[in-house]
């Protein structure tokens, strides 16, 4: 298989490395419009019996490294003969896949001729234990529409692992407590400063010492004159989407943010996110279902008070000493139905039908289909994208994600949960008995886990908060300062991830549950009562109900205005885009 972007452009992508300073650097990788005939040509899907179609795209997998990463991430400060067995089983496991997975991005391919005289930019920030293509899918989609994407590798010990200027690699070096965790967000935004810095710097032509591009590009020349420094947006998942909310809380250079599934609790206590922005930077808040719906002990995972007091903070309000009397550029809080915390990285739509045995038990699970999750996430952050940048002419008329490719996707993909839901049959095959939840492997992992995991108490982490009283966590079994007194484990915090038992998101892969529902209009009319339920009722979105013609007049109008703030009219934009049927929470601020 080999995953191709389904913008007009082929995406070239070239690593990056800025030593600034003696210890200190920047690392990450460019995603960019290539020439169309570079994209990968129709050819048979490649095979692990085929070993000549592997050709085809680059390796998802970057280095060997990044496997030892996700090792070490997944089982920091977890000791034993049995973790250790798991864990080179793991890494040796993620070398295989990732190297065999193919991508369809074309290294050191010069920009497209025909691309956008200036590009706009988009910073991406991962989450915890991700790295510079992790979210590949995401950010080649972007490029392929005509955006200039830097996918920044933190070095702030949350990486699985980073590549240092010089090639020196350092791998994840733990979450640490609650202070600490704030004070990586912190440096977390200084990166994304400097990463724009940096294309500041390589827009003008620059030679700015210790920079460095891969496969021969030479940085000073490669964008001169290349990119819209009037355009540029700010993204991220997760520990990353926190991150983004912090920096276009306070920097204006910034004129948009995504914030993909945010852990909220890692936002710095004085971040004027918490309060009040000090620009007008609108704000696109997409939380995944799972994360945005009471857990087993009522809270929300993403961190359901901060939220609220950040779409508050993001607020277009009245205020002194800035043109207008308004202050923040609003924001939108959009949750896609069946959604789960690992919705918007690579691992599920790329590894998701051969491995979902093993995906399920690293917490990297969704109810919702993982092609039909990334599609509508990318439409989703692409329609934002379009409303809130000013894009040119030019830059508008490079795209095509809607509603040509990509919406046709998304019909074929609702075909066949269709099929399913109805009781279709699993795919059939020679080895289909080996595959998710079906046979041998199934029965396998689950016979390994039990026998070589230590048995122990284990619960499942509320960010930032740990358990309620009387659930007590693990002992740490650090081994010194190398491996800090995590409030969570690597393999906690993807446990935090995994949908409980009875997921929020129900077991129909687009709609909440009956129960949910219920709970959600019961809240509705408490919250107008001013009840205890008010909280709940917060959840629900408004019921938009589209004609044909009037959803029709909607898609025909998307990609074709610009708009400085967030209006209340995005909400049933972004139903006729997505399909109310795929979406749990919409609602502006």
């Amino acid at each position: 298989m080999v995953w191709s972007p389904y913008g007009r452009f082929a995406c070239g992508i070239a690593e990056v490395e800025w030593l600034r300073t003696a210890g200190q650097g920047l690392s990450g990788r460019l995603y960019y419009p290539a020439p169309s005939e570079l994209k990968a040509t129709a050819a048979p899907p490649s095979s692990w019996l085929r070993p000549w179609t592997w050709r085809r795209g680059v390796p998802w997998l970057w280095d060997v490294q990044y496997a030892r990463g996700l090792g070490k991430f997944l089982f920091f400060r977890l000791h034993g003969f049995g973790y250790d067995v798991l864990k080179q089983m793991l890494i040796g496991l993620n070398t295989a896949l990732g190297k065999s997975q193919r991508m369809d991005l074309v290294p050191g391919a010069p920009l497209a001729p025909d691309a956008p005289q200036q590009l706009p930019l988009v910073v991406f920030s991962h989450g915890l234990g991700g790295n510079r293509f992790l979210y590949s899918i995401i950010c080649s989609e972007l490029a392929s529409q005509g955006y200039l994407v830097l996918a920044v590798e933190h070095n702030d010990g949350s990486a699985s692992a980073v590549r240092l200027p010089g090639g020196e690699w350092r791998l994840y070096g733990g979450l640490g407590d609650e202070e600490a965790q704030v004070a990586k967000t912190r440096v977390r935004v200084r990166e994304m400063q400097a990463a724009l810095h940096l294309m500041q710097a390589l827009h003008r032509g620059d030679r700015l010492s210790g920079v460095e591009l891969s496969y021969g590009l030479d940085a000073p020349s490669f964008l001169k004159g290349r990119i819209d420094l009037r355009c540029v947006a700010a993204a991220g998942h997760s520990y990353g989407g926190a991150t983004t909310t912090a920096l276009v809380a306070e920097d204006p250079l910034f004129r948009c943010g995504v914030a993909l599934d945010p852990w909220w609790h890692a936002v710095y206590p004085e971040s004027p996110a918490l309060d009040r922005f000090q620009t007008r930077t609108p704000l696109l808040v997409v939380g995944s279902h799972d994360w945005n719906v009471p857990n087993a002990w009522g809270q929300l995972s993403c961190g359901g008070e901060r939220q609220q007091k950040i779409l508050a903070a993001a607020r277009q309000q009245g205020g002194s000493g800035q043109e207008g009397g308004r202050t923040g550029g609003g924001a939108m809080l959009l949750s896609i139905a069946g959604s789960s915390h690992n919705t918007f990285a690579d691992f599920l739509p790329l590894f998701g039908q051969k491995t979902g045995w093993l995906l399920e038990r690293l917490g990297l699970s969704a109810r919702l289909d993982p092609l039909l999750g990334i599609h509508l996430s990318c439409t989703a952050l692409l329609h934002f994208l379009s409303l809130h940048l000013p894009l040119t002419k030019e830059q508008r008329e490079a795209q095509n994600w809607e509603p040509a490719k990509g919406h046709l996707a998304l019909d074929a993909i609702k075909a066949r949960d269709a099929a399913d839901a109805a009781g279709a049959s699993p795919a059939s095959g020679p080895l289909s008995w080996l595959f998710p939840g079906r046979g041998l492997m199934l029965g396998v992992s689950d016979f390994l886990i039990d026998l070589l995991l230590p048995k122990r108490g284990t619960f499942r982490p509320v960010s930032g908060g740990g358990p309620p009283p009387g659930l007590a966590k693990a002992a740490p079994t650090g081994n010194g300062a190398e491996e800090p007194d995590d409030v969570v484990t690597g393999a906690e915090a993807a446990e935090a991830a995994l949908p409980s038992a009875g997921p929020a998101s129900g077991p129909h892969p687009h709609a909440p549950s009956k129960v949910l529902a219920a709970a959600g209009a019961a809240g509705n009319a408490a919250g107008a009562a001013g009840g205890e339920g008010a909280a709940v009722g917060q959840l629900a979105g408004p019921a938009v109900v589209l004609g044909a013609e009037q959803r029709a007049e909607l898609r025909a109008g998307v990609n074709k205005r610009y708009s400085a703030a967030v209006q209340a009219a995005e909400v049933e934009e972004m139903h006729a885009l997505l399909g109310s049927e795929h979406i749990f929470i919409c609602r502006t601020v």
